[in-house]
């Protein structure tokens, strides 16, 4: 009684049952099936987390020029983990910024910046 309920409500969600002989694969298998087309997903690479975060900021800070970078050693000594390896060669003193150790302080910072419409990245060691 359980499953026939449960049945019940999948149809009631839109499912539909498959015919006899019929596949009950996805509308886009079908499709594809049918005109003998293959979808392929993308070759994964496989990253650091490390290089992961560097390419992401890279993007971003690249996207938008109002997005940057705000942290201690994050410029010249291109972040603790070098998350901001090359960063600073390539978006300079005003977009890649270190700070003094206060973390309280830089945040205060990112969120006047936000104010103004700008978006920082904050850089916290530990």
């Amino acid at each position: 009684m359980a499953l026939a309920a449960a049945a019940l409500r999948h149809l009631a969600l839109g499912a539909r049952l498959a015919p006899h002989g019929r596949s009950a694969a996805p509308p886009l298998q079908r499709l594809q099936q049918r005109r003998g087309l293959r979808l392929s997903a993308p070759a994964a690479i496989q990253v650091t987390v490390r290089d992961a975060l560097n390419q992401a900021l890279d993007e971003e800070l690249e996207r938008d020029e109002r997005v940057f970078l705000l942290g201690e050693e994050v410029a010249q000594y291109d972040g603790a983990y070098k998350i901001s390896r090359g960063l600073w060669k390539k978006y300079g003193d005003k977009r890649v910024i270190d700070t003094p150790i206060s973390e309280m302080g830089f945040a205060g910072i990112a969120v006047g910046a936000a104010m103004v419409c700008t978006f920082a990245f904050l850089y916290f060691w530990f």
